[in-house]
């Protein structure tokens, strides 16, 4: 499943409690895949459902796409999945990733998604090792191009690599993402990304915040990150909402970075696999930008 799916076991079990006699000791493969794996969903996960007999090193971390047919690296059978904790703001193509303590201003923890698979040969595009580039893959199960788009168009390297388009870096043989190309924001002159804003959004406390899309947006000159949170409140329990995910943001990330935008509960558009679709909701911002600054 994706992260989003454990998540969201967590959050019903926290809830409604979890059911009586539940017995997860016979689960011995969950694998945690097609969106970034969070730190903090793993923790929650082990926390909810280790009394109900689920085994941390069950959990599996992968990455992949479609156009490797599914997998593409994966953490080691029967270990607990790790961690790194770097510093966000040296994130961007090229930059040197920074190690800081947990808990420390700027921290990001990354999950490790393993080694590549069996067959798939991964490399980054960086100026050096232990630097953030590309991720480019190449292998048997790995398409040959898409139908009807022509060559000079297809994603693929001089030599012959797939172009992902995710970003990460590669540290003890194994492979960290941090973002989408597409999905990275600049905002003067600093990089952010769509789900390292959308993580900070989702920790607020008090509020439900499950589902919400970050995109960069611009209101003449200014530039900034828009966020839409779906949320059944209205009123002043929304503004309280806005202003609360507004100042969590500002707090971890700079003031004046993102401005939040209440929607309707599932009104963000999705894939059929239920992940957000970041693009396809630029026309749900701009309705919603546009309602709120008229008389």
């Amino acid at each position: 499943m994706p992260n989003f799916a454990y998540q969201r076991l967590v959050d019903a079990v926290e809830a409604d409690g979890a059911p009586d006699g539940l017995d997860m000791s016979g689960w011995r493969l969950a694998c945690n895949g097609s969106e970034p794996v969070q730190w903090s969903t793993l923790e929650a996960f082990n926390r909810v459902f280790g009394p109900c007999g689920f085994r941390p090193e069950a959990m599996l971390p992968s990455y992949g796409m479609a156009e490797a047919t599914l997998v593409i690296s994966l953490a080691a059978l029967g270990e607990r999945p790790w961690q790194l904790s770097v510093d966000r703001f040296a994130l961007a193509p090229g930059d040197r990733v920074v190690h800081v303590t947990p808990g420390a201003a700027g921290a990001r923890q990354v999950v490790s998604c393993g080694s590549a698979a069996p067959g798939i040969a991964v490399r980054v595009d960086a100026p050096a090792p232990g630097r953030v580039g590309e991720v480019q893959v190449r292998g048997a199960a790995v398409m040959s191009g898409y139908l009807g788009l022509p060559a000079e168009r297809q994603p693929f390297t001089a030599d012959g690599w797939l172009r992902t388009g995710d970003l990460g870096f590669e540290a003890e043989d194994e492979l960290f993402l941090v973002g989408r190309v597409k999905d990275m924001a600049i905002i003067r002159g600093q990089n952010y990304y769509a789900e390292d804003v959308e993580q900070i959004a989702r920790r607020v406390q008090g509020f439900d915040v499950r589902v919400c899309a970050a995109l960069q947006a611009g209101d003449g000159d200014v530039e900034h990150i828009a966020v839409l949170v779906e949320t059944p409140l209205a009123g002043a329990a929304a503004t309280a909402l806005v202003n609360a995910v507004e100042a969590a943001i500002a707090a971890e990330l700079g003031p004046a970075v993102a401005s939040v935008h209440p929607v309707p509960v599932r009104s963000i558009p999705r894939t059929s696999s239920g992940k957000v679709r970041r693009h396809a909701a630029r026309a749900l911002y701009r309705s919603t930008a546009e309602a709120t600054v008229k008389p």
